[in-house]
């Protein structure tokens, strides 16, 4: 479980433990999946409401999906639910465009 802040809403992400092996086993970081969502929090929790969204890459097939929840207006939690991770591989791993370097450290609580 990952927490962090933007603007004024608290945002918890949640890799559940198997899905944070498999990506282990095909050379992704869980959190490099945290800092993608966090990236784009304030987009993919724009509407306030809770909803099921799917991130796919087009170029590997990967696929994430997220399970939003508001607990109140300015608390909420993303799931990742469903990963399909089946056509990837390390040779194949979607390099990041962010750089993560950019990330303060504290954000992060694992």
């Amino acid at each position: 479980m990952f927490k962090t802040k933007f603007e004024d809403n608290e945002l918890t992400i949640i890799i559940d433990e198997p899905a944070q092996k498999e990506m282990m086993m095909r050379g992704i970081n869980p959190v490099e999946v945290f800092k993608l969502i966090e990236s784009f929090a304030k987009k993919i929790l724009s509407e306030k409401k809770d909803e099921l969204i799917q991130l796919t890459n087009e170029d590997t097939g990967a696929s994430l999906e997220l399970d939003v929840k508001w607990k109140n207006e300015t608390e909420a939690t993303v799931n990742v639910t469903v990963i399909n991770l089946d056509k990837l591989t390390i040779e194949e791993k979607p390099k990041s465009k962010v750089n993560l370097g950019e990330f303060p450290k504290e954000t992060a609580t694992p």
